[in-house]
C-alpha cells in the first residue's frame, strides 16, 4: 500500500507602486541641495585627522527635529566625475622607498543645526598629508 501525501502551500506577492512611494515619501517634503568646494587651506588636522566645517545655515531646527542631512563627495577617477554618498571608503598606494604602501582613507560627516563637519582619516593615521581640494554635496530634506 502506498500513502500519497499532497500538501498546498500558499504564497503571495506584493507589490509596491509608485504611489504608495508618492504618498509617503515624496509628497510634501522639501530638498535643499547646496554644493561646496573645501580648499585645503580650510582643513584643520586634528589628533589623527583632519577636519572641515561647513557653515549652513540652512540646517535648521526644523531639520534637526523632522528632517534628514546627506552629504556626498566628489571623485575625479581617471577624469570621471562621480558623486559618491558619504561615508565613503578608498583604498590608496603610494611608493615608501621603491615599495608600494597601501592604505585605506575614510570620509564621513556628522551634522548639527548650522553646521556639517567632514571628516578624513587614513588607516594608519598619518597625518602628514592634507586632503587638499574636495567638493562636498549637502541634501537637505524635510518635512
Amino acid at each position: 500500500m502506498i500513502a500519497v501525501s499532497i500538501f498546498a502551500v500558499g504564497c503571495t506577492k506584493e507589490y509596491v507602486t509608485n504611489e504608495y512611494y508618492e504618498e509617503t515619501i515624496v509628497k510634501g517634503t522639501e530638498m535643499t541641495m547646496l554644493d561646496f568646494n573645501v580648499r585645503s587651506s580650510n582643513w584643520q588636522m586634528r589628533e589623527g585627522y583632519f577636519e572641515a566645517i561647513l557653515e549652513v545655515p540652512e540646517i535648521t531646527g526644523e531639520v534637526v527635529n523632522d528632517g534628514h542631512v546627506q552629504v556626498s563627495r566628489l571623485y575625479n577617477d581617471d577624469g570621471i566625475m562621480t558623486w559618491t554618498p558619504l561615508p565613503s571608503m578608498r583604498v590608496s598606494v603610494d611608493k615608501v622607498d621603491d615599495q608600494d604602501f597601501y592604505y585605506t582613507t575614510y570620509t564621513d560627516f556628522e551634522w548639527s543645526a548650522g553646521y556639517v563637519h567632514i571628516f578624513v582619516t587614513t588607516t594608519d593615521l598619518y597625518t602628514g598629508d592634507n586632503p587638499g581640494d574636495i567638493s562636498f554635496r549637502v541634501i537637505i530634506t524635510t518635512q
